[in-house]
């Protein structure tokens, strides 16, 4: 039978090494095994070329040794994204060596592991991209998440990933009914996350405007509404549809609060 020969995928970080005594473990390594060709890919502090002392300052390096014989490369994005609590009263310099740095280095631990699992499995590699969430239940603090990214369509990655979401509400005692670490979960830093529909910024539209409203007087059921919503009426948005557009406004705002409970990531319909 023939043999499937194992495929590495290294990807090493270092926040501790100097570059000096990162070639000399390597050096030292080719002279001891004949057979070595890993590479290494070094997140390190860059140190001042001016300086006699070594200083370090708040820039990161990034330090690359090559392989020693020819082997097959793949070129893939790795989205590292790390978010860190600091005093307000912590030097810069010391937000990067003792929480940036650091975080960097465990993201690209975790990439690293799941490209050797996708290696493993015979799968092509893929791009992964760090994740921040704040379920509610787990206080301030975030949760980074790392994610393959198929190359495929948003909704079909989100398919695929499902076990893995799964696990994780598991882990996290998160309600296994609520998405809460999607793609649209993930914390963004600008209000153009949530798109546009029909040309009119989506933080310009009303949401719950049953909130304050007195209870007709003339009896009924009253129902509730679990989660946010936004309010679609007809000749919005500068478009006619007066005497026929209630019931696809209404559809409107109904696929709106899935939207906005992130059960989907499609934007709201329009009338084109």
């Amino acid at each position: 039978g023939q043999q499937q020969q194992q495929q590495q995928v290294l990807i090493a970080s270092s926040s501790r090494t100097s570059i000096q005594d990162l070639l000399s473990r390597h050096l030292a390594s080719s002279n001891n095994s004949s057979n070595s060709s890993s590479p290494c890919v070094s997140l390190l502090p860059l140190q001042h070329t001016g300086s006699s002392q070594g200083s370090i300052s708040s820039a990161p390096l990034f330090g690359y040794e090559p392989f020693k014989q020819q082997q097959q490369v793949t070129n893939l994005t790795l989205g590292l994204d790390v978010l860190c609590y600091a005093p307000a009263a912590m030097p810069a310099s010391e937000i990067l060596q003792s929480l940036v740095i650091p975080g960097f280095d465990s993201q690209l631990r975790e990439m690293q592991q799941q490209l050797e699992q996708q290696a493993a499995a015979g799968q092509p590699l893929t791009p992964i991209r760090g994740y921040h969430y704040q379920p509610p239940g787990l206080g301030n603090l975030p949760v980074t998440i790392c994610y393959p990214l198929l190359n495929q369509s948003p909704e079909t990655t989100e398919l695929k990933l499902t076990p893995v979401r799964q696990h994780l509400h598991t882990l996290l005692g998160l309600p296994d009914n609520v998405p809460m670490l999607r793609f649209s979960n993930a914390l963004s830093w600008t209000s153009a996350a949530d798109g546009e529909a029909q040309g009119v910024p989506r933080a310009l539209r009303l949401r719950n405007v049953h909130e304050g409203l007195t209870p007709p007087g003339f009896g009924g059921q009253v129902y509730l509404i679990d989660g946010a919503y936004e309010y679609y009426h007809y000749m919005q948005d500068k478009f006619s549809d007066n005497g026929w557009g209630c019931a696809y406004r209404s559809l409107q705002t109904i696929i709106s609060w899935f939207r906005l409970q992130k059960y989907a990531s499609k934007p709201v319909p329009t009338h084109r």
